[in-house]
């Protein structure tokens, strides 16, 4: 599937959220500010990629505190976690992996400002925009990196291709408001099991 512009695939994922999940619509920050990307981009030391750019001038993650999530049923960081999270995780160095996807460097994750965290559950996972790929993967690539069982695994090309694959999921059924979030009043997103 080709992948459509962000400016077409959110307003999708609005429609979708607006009638389905309306507390992780509301959860949305607006768009970052220009003194917020630049922030960003002096931790990093380099320009935004043109859609990393794009998705935070559309929107600035989902509020800190939120109980919210969206695509892969991760929180969307804003930049002023995605910065903490960058600053911790170079104290880190590298994680050894016992498996990467083809395109990933495979001895090791390293935690550098090549590796953007994008999104996280808080706790096992995160997922990173990746300008460090080997030579089968492509810059801009979208890797979750699971820490216990120190796995990285190649999840899109780019955010453009994420977010429109998001937008076809939702609108095809493939997630739904998880049953035990439900029953509290929180609107928490999981994907459906595909059957065997």
């Amino acid at each position: 599937m080709s992948s459509e512009t962000l400016s077409k695939s959110w307003p999708r994922i609005h429609i979708w959220l607006k009638k389905n999940a309306p507390q992780i619509y509301d959860a949305l920050n607006p768009p970052a500010t220009g003194t917020e990307i630049e922030k960003l981009e002096s931790v990093i030391g380099y320009k935004l990629p043109r859609d990393l750019y794009e998705l935070y001038k559309i929107h600035n993650g989902i509020k800190s505190r939120a109980i919210a999530n969206l695509v892969y049923g991760l929180q969307f960081l804003p930049i002023s976690d995605v910065i903490t999270n960058i600053e911790l995780q170079l104290h880190y160095g590298k994680l050894p992996l016992k498996h990467a996807d083809p395109g990933i460097k495979s001895d090791s994750f390293d935690f550098s400002t090549k590796r953007i965290p994008i999104g996280d559950d808080c706790s096992t996972c995160t997922l990173y925009v990746d300008l460090e790929a080997d030579k089968n993967g492509s810059n801009g690539q979208i890797v979750l990196l699971e820490y216990d069982s120190k796995s990285a695994f190649l999840r899109s090309p780019s955010i453009t291709n994420m977010y429109s694959q998001f937008a076809s999921d939702l609108e095809s059924g493939k997630y739904a408001l998880e049953e035990g979030a439900k029953e509290d009043g929180i609107d928490f997103l999981e994907m459906k099991k595909e059957p065997n």
